[in-house]
């Protein structure tokens, strides 16, 4: 037992639980040598049963391994019904900007515990629309307080009328809400009017206000109502846009590591990930969340906006692969690069990398009855060469910040 007190000062119980895997292992007793805990798997392994229980076969430890993994797999039981009774409830609609409060709010203390660290916050698709839509940039600007001397907030979004919309609108929010002068409100945030993508040079952008993309998953010709007025104009006056990789785009604003990265771009968001490939791999994001969008592969199109509504019958006479990019697709492309995805509810999160996937959570397909609309968050698992020792701080407040499913 003495010897899980080399990892961080960790008890055996918390040892167990951390990062929010909630594995809770307290009662289990075994011996192990002095080295083991050291070369305990990251937390990628704490959520994945099977290469748990192989590490603790590898120690002796068989007895340890099956009650561990009976663990597991319960919860993962668990997590499965929590998602089908919540799912319209918690999970839907980008969990109704709730589970994002929740986040914004663990990066606030992230941020203050860890002043003059000279991250910065990239906003792509950073446009507020009608009704419940916000500019998440500006509440993290509203949240650090305008302090741009230790995080830099660069909002990004390709339609110029709705850049300077949400611009005017969000400096108007700064000056109310901080007190703040015309000036300082105006230094708050960086604005860019780009469209970020996995390549530079420009692309035809389909559709308008918030549902305009860049998904090549959008048909030319389609009864959609979000894109038959724009398929008339397109006839006459196709509309292209400025377009970048987002890994070019940090290098030449000379971007200290990304705290975290939002994506919304109406089923895009693969190709904003692909564009920013370097950073993955080098581990200078640390936090992501991405959008599954009607618009994000061709099935899901006909599903949910080929008829303005969605359309469980034509989900149900879908025939082999379902077409990609989808949630599975997009989580198994982020975990060789070090990332675990999880469902973002307004309560809780639900793992979906490794073992804790099931056919369940494509809910585009197998919920099809509902809108084809959530956020997934993915975390970086080990330590990256821009967060070094630190990564461990900005995973447990996030953790923290939501609801075990119990």
């Amino acid at each position: 037992m003495q010897h899980f007190k080399a990892v961080k000062g960790h008890s055996m119980a918390s040892f167990f639980s951390l990062d929010g895997s909630h594995l809770y292992c307290a009662r289990l007793i075994f011996r192990t040598d002095a080295g083991f805990a050291e070369r305990w798997p990251s937390i990628h392994r704490a959520l994945n049963p099977v290469e748990i229980c192989h590490a603790l076969q590898k120690n002796n430890l068989g007895i340890g391994a099956f009650a561990l993994e009976a663990r597991a797999l319960a919860q993962r039981r668990r997590y499965e019904k929590y998602l089908q009774s919540k799912l319209a409830s918690e999970f839907w609609g980008g969990a109704r900007g709730q589970g994002m409060d929740r986040l914004l709010q663990a990066l606030q203390r992230i941020s203050f515990s860890h002043r003059g660290a000279k991250w910065s916050i990239l906003d792509v698709g950073a446009a507020k629309y009608e009704g419940p839509d916000r500019c998440h940039a500006a509440d993290l600007a509203i949240l650090l307080g305008c302090n741009t001397s230790s995080m830099t907030i660069h909002a990004l979004e390709p339609l110029e009328a709705q850049l300077v919309r949400t611009r005017r609108m969000a400096e108007q929010q700064l000056r109310r809400e901080l007190k703040l002068t015309r000036r300082k409100a105006s230094q708050c945030i960086l604005w860019h009017q780009i469209a970020a993508s996995n390549v530079t040079g420009v692309a035809r952008m389909r559709g308008q206000s918030n549902q305009a993309s860049l998904s090549t998953a959008i048909p030319e010709s389609t009864s959609s109502p979000d894109y038959q007025e724009d398929q008339r104009h397109q006839r006459q006056s196709p509309h292209f846009v400025g377009t970048q990789r987002l890994d070019e785009f940090v290098h030449e604003t000379n971007l200290g590591p990304v705290l975290f990265l939002k994506i919304d771009t109406e089923g895009h968001d693969l190709e904003v990930l692909q564009g920013a490939r370097s950073l993955l791999d080098n581990g200078l994001v640390a936090v992501i969340v991405f959008e599954v969008a009607g618009q994000m592969n061709q099935d899901f199109f006909q599903i949910h906006k080929e008829d303005g509504f969605p359309r469980p019958d034509v989900a149900a006479r879908l025939k082999g692969q379902l077409a990609e990019p989808n949630l599975r697709s997009i989580v198994k492309w982020l975990q060789p690069l070090g990332y675990e995805s999880f469902l973002l509810g307004s309560r809780s999160l639900i793992p979906l990398s490794f073992s804790w996937w099931d056919s369940s959570y494509e809910v585009c397909i197998s919920r099809a009855e509902i809108p084809c609309w959530y956020d997934v968050l993915a975390i970086l698992m080990d330590n990256g060469a821009g967060f070094g020792t630190s990564l461990p701080q900005i995973r447990q407040p996030i953790f923290e910040a939501f609801e075990p499913v119990l």
